[in-house]
């Protein structure tokens, strides 16, 4: 996501936040020239040294970059020397994305990272990547003779479909949830829009909250809430706290104590149909405010 947003010209750096006049400059902030994206990627002094001082098989002409997809071809090639350990393509994402966060932690922390304690991070999370991946298993699945047993919502569970919208240049989101009863009952439907909101990631663990509280204060004792995120839904499962999320991602947790019975289920998109209507007219109502 990151890189691609390089090639659209979508980072915020200065030549952007400038014409946006969120700032009154757009010097680099390690040389006076314009912070374009191609800028801080390839051309700034501090990136030319970073690529050039990485331990590449074959050298660099970085005078032939002439913009970021002319630069992302050339180092797409590369291979780092044998004793690195690295397979090819697998060290220049780690260079962008080191370069982007030495220049936010720079601006924002006044931390100043050298070339080589760059150099040392982008090899340390390169090998770290390489060594969480999972090998993939080739051969066909066996059937497995005896499936483990789930058990079944218990009687009377209320299903719950949540979704949420989001509008990155407003930081906007639409959030929205349906409550589905018993055929005695109609379903009860909810959506807002809610304003800082950071991520799409963000939009959708304040949709699941916002469903799980208001079951909570209804007295619902048994939920089954379906959700389309599926990295929302495996960090509540497995407990592993998104750090932006964390505040949210706890109240969720914590929340779920009062119930009987409480499942995060994933479904597909076409599956969340109306949640996802939901969401999106309680998006656009807030960007016509």
């Amino acid at each position: 996501m990151f890189i691609w947003k390089a090639l659209q010209n979508a980072l915020p750096v200065g030549e952007q936040l400038a014409i946006r006049q969120i700032t009154t400059t757009s010097k680099c902030c390690r040389c006076p020239e314009n912070e374009s994206v191609f800028h801080l990627l390839f051309n700034c002094p501090f990136a030319v040294e970073v690529w050039n001082r990485s331990p590449w098989t074959s050298g660099l002409i970085t005078s032939n970059w002439t913009d970021v997809l002319s630069g992302l071809k050339d180092v797409m090639e590369l291979s780092t020397l044998p004793p690195t350990g690295l397979p090819k393509r697998s060290l220049y994402p780690w260079i962008l994305w080191n370069l982007w966060t030495a220049r936010n932690q720079k601006i924002f922390s006044s931390r100043l990272l050298m070339a080589d304690e760059l150099i040392s991070k982008e090899f340390g999370e390169a090998r770290e990547w390489k060594d969480n991946q999972i090998t993939p298993n080739l051969d066909p699945p066996k059937a497995n003779p005896n499936p483990p047993f789930i058990d079944p919502p218990p009687a009377g569970t209320i299903t719950c479909h949540t979704d949420a919208a989001w509008h990155e240049e407003s930081q906007k989101a639409g959030v929205a949830w349906i409550l589905s009863y018993d055929q005695q009952r109609q379903s009860t439907t909810h959506s807002s829009s809610v304003e800082h909101v950071s991520s799409a990631l963000m939009a959708e663990a304040l949709a699941i909250r916002s469903a799980v509280m208001h079951a909570k204060n209804a007295h619902i004792k048994n939920l089954l809430l379906l959700s389309d995120s599926q990295v929302v839904l495996r960090s509540i499962e497995a407990g592993n706290l998104i750090m932006d999320l964390h505040g949210i991602l706890a109240d969720i947790d914590s929340s779920t104590a009062a119930f009987n019975f409480v499942r995060f289920k994933f479904i597909p998109r076409k599956e969340n149909c109306n949640a996802d209507l939901a969401a999106k007219l309680a998006l656009m109502g807030s960007n016509h405010l």
